[in-house]
């Protein structure tokens, strides 16, 4: 392996303490939630982009996957 102490195994409520307690049974919710989690990841990227600018190479693989997540949303809006 890597070495190192792997952290604990997390737990999620994709629920939202219960505001979307649906979210696996209704389709709606289900992109909903799924679009919000989506933005998220993309505003992530985005918003460490200044803190990249001095290691090129961090910077290109990160605006890369930026790109790609931008594009998840994308297709969560047009199965909607």
């Amino acid at each position: 392996g890597a070495g190192g102490t792997p952290v604990s195994k997390p737990t999620f409520d994709f629920t939202a303490g219960g505001a979307f307690a649906d979210v696996f049974t209704n389709p709606m919710t289900f992109m909903a939630v799924a679009q919000a989690f989506e933005d998220t990841g993309v505003r992530a990227y985005k918003g460490q982009a200044s803190n990249l600018i001095s290691n090129n190479e961090v910077l290109t693989t990160a605006l890369q996957i930026h790109s790609v997540e931008a594009r998840h949303p994308r297709g969560l809006t047009a199965s909607l």
